[in-house]
């Protein structure tokens, strides 16, 4: 039952089978009095109560709108708040998973299964495939969501970096960072591509490039376009060069900073 509707309702010793109790409607009760032939007993029950209090005309004529609409709406809002507690229960679950180093298949030990019911026989732990699909999903979404709405309120910028490099098994892998004002990491991704070659090189082989960056290389645009970058990226490593001095002066800071500002 819900604990809001403790204060209208009047708990009983009284029984429906083995373990449902019973209790009254507070209103009834007051009104007509225990021993009233008309006074009917409430499964405790959320549902059974509310369905009494929907149709009892003592309890629609005592209480105002605004209290009515808090009653009715507080099965919703219990419901809202197990799903949040489940949430959150299930982040802590994958939390400690990753923290701890543990494989997915923990939540299945039939060990940490009668911990938990012990600590709380109510808890029901999700099992290594809803951990690892669901559970994690959700994580990431909530997360990506997060990192978004941050970067995009960050005042002063972010930065992205990212770096590639091949493991031993000639798959190429691509990691990218981005960084808030605040120094905090967000890691955007993983890329993994197979490697194009069908064997592996060895140290005797002659060295080669793919058709795909020899004709990048040999195209005279591309030259063209890197000379111009290196045009405009030649006083900026200037500027930059002298704010990173120890001995940089006021005025070159100040021009160095309106020649950025212009852009």
């Amino acid at each position: 039952m819900v604990q809001t509707l403790k204060k209208y309702i009047i708990s009983t010793n009284k029984k429906s089978g083995a373990t449902n109790k019973l209790c009254y409607c507070r209103v009834c009760y007051n009104k007509l009095g225990e021993d009233h032939p008309n006074l009917k007993t409430i499964a405790d029950k959320t549902d059974r109560i509310l369905k009494h209090f929907k149709n009892c005309q003592n309890f629609q004529d005592l209480y105002s709108q605004q209290e009515k609409d808090e009653v009715f709406n507080s099965k919703e809002e219990s419901h809202l708040g197990k799903r949040k507690n489940k949430k959150k229960f299930h982040l802590h679950l994958l939390q400690v998973t990753i923290s701890c180093g543990f494989p997915l298949s923990w939540v299945n030990n039939p060990e940490v299964i009668e911990l938990f019911k012990f600590l709380n026989p109510q808890i029901k732990l999700p099992d290594r495939k809803t951990l690892s699909t669901e559970i994690l999903s959700d994580v990431v979404k909530d997360f990506d969501a997060m990192m978004l709405e941050k970067l995009a309120l960050d005042r002063i910028g972010i930065t992205f970096s990212f770096d590639g490099w091949t493991n031993v098994h000639e798959q190429e892998l691509m990691g990218s960072i981005l960084m808030s004002s605040e120094e905090q990491p967000y890691s955007l991704a993983t890329k993994f591509e197979p490697s194009t070659s069908l064997t592996r090189r060895r140290p005797t082989d002659p060295l080669t490039i793919s058709r795909n960056v020899y004709n990048i290389v040999m195209n005279n645009s591309f030259w063209e376009l890197l000379t111009k970058l290196k045009q405009i990226l030649i006083p900026y490593c200037r500027i930059l060069n002298i704010l990173q001095g120890d001995k940089a002066r006021l005025y070159e800071i100040l021009h160095g900073f309106a020649y950025f500002y212009q852009f």
